[in-house]
């Protein structure tokens, strides 16, 4: 016999600027098992956020024991399951701080909007990396001028936005000339369409944006470390191949770089951050790219999106020989140029100017993105290898120091 649908809980609202009311639900979602317990409570949080989806979700859904389908914990996993009766949840991958599942209303249901929404588990302790209420204003924000989904609101791991529909980016992708097009074109929109003082955008870190962040990281990890390698010898041996003793030699080249990127003089510009290809979509109708994932998002140098996008080439595998040379890097700059001043032409000095914050920038991701990996190591208990990940990524630096300090047109 069917059972009833669930009642939705009280909801509180979260305070955020003018264009933004969110609702809250007080209740934890675990990283989504076979726990039949587990699925209820996810989907009280659905309903109570999306009241247009009570009439979908029944309180004792079914059974999932032994169901081999449902629920890895791990972001590299894959799962797809039948769950709370007309809901479909599907695992997505390949995320490195949280857990991001597509729930969408099962074919043959009744028409309701939205039809599927993004459920984000925030990875155990990533609040040590993540400014939460900043990435709700921030969520907020790119929804109120078109660069960004809804959102629903939060549960007290997590939040419920809109699903951007799109074909996720493989590594490859991004140097096909047409996407790369498409990417800087898009990146012009975000750094002309917010601006900071109508949309009361402060900066964080004492004006110091990346380098504020990473110093914050840098002192993080500094206190979490000494911890993991007390109950971890391989991890103490694991830092010490690639760091040496200590981090003095990083912190040294962290003051150097920021001298040298400060002097640089890029914009200041509202930027994503972290424009890795899985947080890159593809219409597969109109062709339009949309970017996803605005945890890191935030006032920053121009030039820091531009180097980091770049350095995302190279993969999580960070394999050093496919960051792009100079002609791919004038494919993605000019039609930069071009998306942000409408001239066909850009202004070659304009051009050499956004070649140089690029590739100086990318040393300033290196250093920002081992920092992040630092504190990763110490606190999450997502299965990744974040040593490794900082370690390869301090010695890419090293090695491309000078070239990128350097480079010009």
């Amino acid at each position: 016999r069917p059972s009833p649908p669930l009642q939705s809980p009280l909801t509180a609202f979260i305070a955020l600027p003018t264009w933004c009311m969110c609702s809250h639900v007080p209740l934890s979602v675990e990283l989504l098992t076979n726990n039949l317990d587990t699925c209820s409570v996810a989907a009280q949080v659905l309903v109570a956020l999306i009241p247009s989806w009570s009439s979908l979700v029944c309180c004792n859904a079914h059974d999932t024991a032994g169901d081999p389908s449902i629920g890895s914990s791990k972001s590299g996993a894959s799962a797809r399951a039948q769950c709370t009766c007309r809901l479909v949840w599907s695992n997505l991958k390949g995320g490195t701080t949280n857990v991001v599942w597509r729930v969408e209303v099962a074919d043959g249901a009744a028409a309701v909007s939205p039809r599927a929404v993004s459920v984000r588990i925030y990875g155990e302790n990533s609040d040590a990396i993540i400014e939460r209420t900043s990435e709700l204003d921030t969520f907020a924000m790119l929804y109120s001028v078109g660069l960004g989904p809804a959102l629903h609101g939060t549960f007290t791991n997590g939040l419920v936005v809109g699903f951007v529909e799109g074909n996720v980016l493989s590594d490859a992708d991004l140097r096909e000339p047409t996407t790369s097009r498409a990417i800087a074109a898009e990146l012009a929109r975000w750094h002309t369409t917010v601006h900071p003082e109508e949309h009361n955008i402060a900066p964080r870190h004492d004006g110091r944006y990346c380098f504020g962040q990473l110093a914050a990281w840098r002192q993080t990890a500094g206190e979490a470390l000494p911890a993991l390698f007390d109950r971890d010898a391989q991890a103490r041996a694991q830092f010490t191949s690639y760091f040496g003793a200590d981090l003095t030699e990083y912190d040294a080249a962290c003051a150097a770089t920021e001298a040298a990127a400060v002097a640089v003089a890029s914009p200041i510009v509202f930027a994503h951050n972290d424009l890795v290809g899985g947080n890159i979509l593809v219409s597969p109708d109109s062709h339009r790219v949309r970017f996803i994932d605005y945890e890191y998002a935030s006032l920053n140098y121009r030039g820091f999106d531009l180097g980091d996008h770049f350095q995302e080439w190279t993969g999580l595998e960070l394999v050093d020989g496919l960051y792009p040379g100079k002609e791919e890097q004038l494919i993605f700059l000019r039609a930069y140029l071009e998306a942000t001043t409408g001239s066909d032409t850009p202004d070659e000095a304009a051009l050499a100017q956004l070649y140089r914050e690029a590739n100086l920038f990318a040393l300033v991701s290196d250093l920002f993105w081992v920092s992040w990996a630092l504190v990763q190591a110490s606190v999450s208990s997502i299965d990744f290898d974040y040593l490794s990940y900082a370690g390869t990524r301090w010695h890419r630096y090293l090695a491309n120091r000078h070239k990128y300090t350097s480079a010009s047109l």
